[in-house]
């Protein structure tokens, strides 16, 4: 009866802790709550600080999935974004280009405000610009000195090295033709121009400007070009203008001459330098100063 009793202890213990074993278990497997408040959690949803007030479920709070959510499928790229901030300013430079052609080529808007939009558009190397000047020394309803404008910057654009060679030689092209233009002030740009961009033809023209009649109310700037050119083989020619009726080539005379340190014309200096005419004084007084200097003189 005693071992009987003894069997059946044993057996209840063992149930016992076998029940023990299976309420831990589940215990240990079961997920866990939170600790923190609903309030807390709405405030952490993603790095950076807080991003809603809207409370969550109690089901969110304890569900795993939502505590941990799959990671992001990125296997489909994102839709690329065009940054248009650029396309706005070229716009703008447009714009600009279009109300700077619509000024300069109307003809009755003031000089000043057309040659300031040419200005504007060559500095913005506008590729329309040539021929818009182009079309302005072709009107006959044009202003002279306004096509004397147009001369001197076609004149630049033949300069410009960045020019193809097509557009380069158009430019040249047309100041050619207007050495025999009906305004003197386009005449004189584009011979000025073309010594500049050492043109044969131009060259060839200057060696009998100085006694050329069809040049003869221009002598003051064949004696410039004659200078940018470094004729100096034409030094004696200059000389018999040292005493011109015009003093505007009288002048042009004296400063090249006095650049090129003629001693022969020192006396011609001096006497210039004593003149009644104020800008004649000035130049003959540098005229002199150079030469000075040239032979060591104070």
């Amino acid at each position: 009866m005693k071992t009987s009793w003894a069997v059946i202890a044993g057996i209840c213990a063992f149930l016992s802790a076998f029940g023990t074993f299976i309420i831990i278990s589940t215990l240990r497997n079961a997920p866990m709550a939170d600790p923190l408040p609903f309030e807390q959690h709405a405030g952490q949803l993603g790095p950076g600080g807080p991003q809603s007030k809207t409370p969550i479920s109690v089901i969110e709070a304890l569900d795993p999935r939502k505590a941990n959510p799959p990671p992001a499928d990125h296997s489909t790229p994102p839709t690329p974004t065009i940054d248009g901030s650029g396309l706005d300013t070229h716009k703008t430079e447009i714009g600009q280009e279009n109300r700077d052609r619509t000024i300069f080529l109307d003809v009755t808007q003031g000089d000043t405000e057309r040659n300031e939009a040419m200005n504007r558009l060559l500095a913005a190397k506008n590729t329309i610009l040539q021929q818009d000047l182009l079309t302005i020394l072709a009107r006959s309803d044009e202003r002279s000195r306004f096509r004397a404008f147009a001369a001197q910057f076609l004149g630049v654009l033949a300069s410009d090295e960045s020019l193809p060679d097509d557009a380069h030689q158009i430019a040249l092209d047309a100041l050619k033709s207007l050495l025999t233009d009906r305004d003197r002030p386009v005449r004189r740009e584009a011979l000025q121009a073309l010594v500049r961009n050492a043109d044969p033809i131009a060259m060839g023209m200057l060696s009998t400007a100085l006694t050329d009649a069809a040049w003869s109310a221009d002598r003051d700037l064949i004696i410039r070009c004659l200078f940018e050119s470094n004729a100096v083989a034409k030094m004696s020619e200059i000389r018999t203008f040292l005493h011109d009726p015009d003093p505007v080539v009288e002048i042009a005379a004296l400063y090249v001459l006095g650049e090129w340190k003629d001693v022969v014309s020192q006396a011609d200096f001096a006497t210039a330098s004593r003149s009644k005419n104020i800008r004649i004084q000035r130049a003959g007084s540098l005229a002199l100063q150079k030469v000075s200097g040239a032979m060591g003189g104070p």
